[in-house]
C-alpha cells in the first residue's frame, strides 16, 4: 500500500489506492476506542433502565386491575 502524509497533520496518512485517511497516532486511537466503549456502555445502561421502567409500569397496571377487582367484589 502507498501512503501519503496529509498536509498540516503529522499523524494522518492517506492510502492512495482506497483514498482512506488513516490516523497513525496510537494514543488517539486508544482514546477513541475508550470513548466508543463508554458510549456503548452508557447506552446499554439507559436501555436497561427503560426496560425496567416498562416492567414496573406493567406491574403497577396489573396491581391496579387486581385492586379494582377486589373493590368491585369480582
Amino acid at each position: 500500500m502507498d501512503f501519503v502524509k496529509v498536509k498540516n497533520n503529522e499523524h494522518l496518512v492517506k492510502n492512495t489506492k482506497s483514498n482512506f485517511i488513516i490516523n497513525t497516532n496510537k494514543s488517539e486511537y486508544d482514546e477513541y476506542i475508550a470513548r466508543r466503549k463508554l458510549k456503548k456502555s452508557e447506552k446499554n445502561k439507559v436501555d436497561s433502565l427503560e426496560r425496567d421502567l416498562s416492567t414496573l409500569r406493567d406491574e403497577i397496571t396489573e396491581i391496579k386491575d387486581m385492586l379494582r377487582s377486589l373493590v368491585n367484589g369480582n
